[in-house]
């Protein structure tokens, strides 16, 4: 992606001597927001200003990876597109993982909906799990 140029200031000293004293207070906040996003075009953004939340959510699943109990949590997100599952804890036995953990979900009035988990131990067994995710909007 190519950077933003830099954009053309808004100066009042530019304008009709009459209209100076209407543009110089729009110039700087006019000025003072094109900076910004300059700033954020041109790399400015990072992990800590994405719209994102960091959630941790127990419920036991079936050993197909449906949730048994509890699926649903709340997001502060305006929308949430996906969801980066970071850590699975088997609060049940310890075993480890069959796979990579693939969270598919639902979203409906500001609430998560957790429809299945893939990567998760299959003997037959139901078992509870502490997963750690992070929500992107």
């Amino acid at each position: 992606m190519a950077k933003v140029n830099n954009f053309t200031r808004i100066n009042a000293d530019n304008f009709p001597e009459d209209a100076q004293d209407t543009v110089r207070p729009l110039g700087v906040s006019i000025n003072q927001m094109m900076d910004t996003l300059e700033i954020a075009f041109n790399k400015g953004i990072d992990f800590d200003n994405l719209n994102q939340q960091y959630v941790t959510f127990t419920t036991t699943f079936s050993p197909t990876g449906v949730p048994v109990g509890d699926n649903q949590f709340g997001s502060s997100l305006r929308s949430t597109k996906g969801i980066i599952c970071v850590n699975v804890q088997n609060l049940s036995d310890n075993e480890p993982l069959a796979g990579a953990p693939f969270v598919s979900f639902s979203v409906s009035q500001g609430k998560v909906t957790v429809n299945s988990v893939t990567g998760l131990k299959n003997d037959g067994k139901q078992r509870r799990y502490t997963l750690s995710m992070i929500l992107i909007g």
